[in-house]
């Protein structure tokens, strides 16, 4: 059987893959691409996502040799990036996927929306005990937390050389260094939240491990 719980991401031309074990001797398998992009059409069908993961190495070899085999149909659902034009307001603080939402390849949802959460939950205690708003300081956490995030995706994307002129590597790029402005071309290793064994090279593909 199946015994490797480790979450597999492999880059490809057109985006990246993503597969891990669930319970019952299953494993769900994503493929992430840009909704332009011509292989969105393929991906939507058994066959075009079958021949799709064809193309990969590591994906298509942890699939193959565990004998799994495609039980339902693919469906496409948007997974980009997005920040709320205002997170605060009068006795409301919006904390995780309400306030901002991140790229699936960077892992930060889960612990963002704890740690949103966490830092709300102290100014509305604040807010009890002394009666302060705070709006503006949790906007400004926010936005700052929405940075670092795009100073990492602009890191690990302008990192992946081999396919700099495709479609989807290319959007990916250009969308986060619009986003930073001038400060894009300054960025040189990704920030402290992104430091922490993110990221291993094997072969012709990339594997995420995290380990936090």
């Amino acid at each position: 059987g199946d015994e490797d719980t480790r979450t597999m991401i492999e880059a490809v031309p057109t985006g990246w893959w993503y597969t891990a074990q669930l319970p019952c001797n299953k494993r769900v398998t994503m493929y992430f691409t840009d909704r332009d992009d011509p292989t969105v059409k393929n991906a939507r069908s058994k066959a075009g996502f079958i021949d799709l993961m064809n193309e990969t190495h590591f994906i298509k070899r942890k699939l193959n040799e565990n004998e799994y085999t495609l039980l339902n149909a693919p469906f496409g659902k948007p997974a980009g990036s997005s920040k709320a034009q205002t997170v605060a307001g009068n006795n409301w603080l919006a904390v995780g996927d309400a306030a901002c939402s991140f790229d699936p390849l960077s892992s930060q949802g889960i612990f963002f929306a704890i740690e949103s959460a966490s830092f709300a939950a102290d100014l509305v205690k604040e807010n009890i005990t002394n009666g302060k708003v705070f709006s503006q300081e949790y906007s400004n956490f926010i936005n700052e937390k929405y940075v670092e995030y795009l100073e990492a995706h602009y890191y690990y994307y302008s990192n992946e050389k081999r396919w700099a002129d495709r479609y989807f590597w290319k959007k990916m790029y250009q969308y986060t260094f619009s986003a930073l402005g001038d400060r894009g071309g300054e960025i040189q290793k990704p920030p402290k939240i992104f430091t922490r064994s993110s990221f291993q090279t094997l072969g012709t593909g990339k594997i995420k491990l995290r380990d936090d």
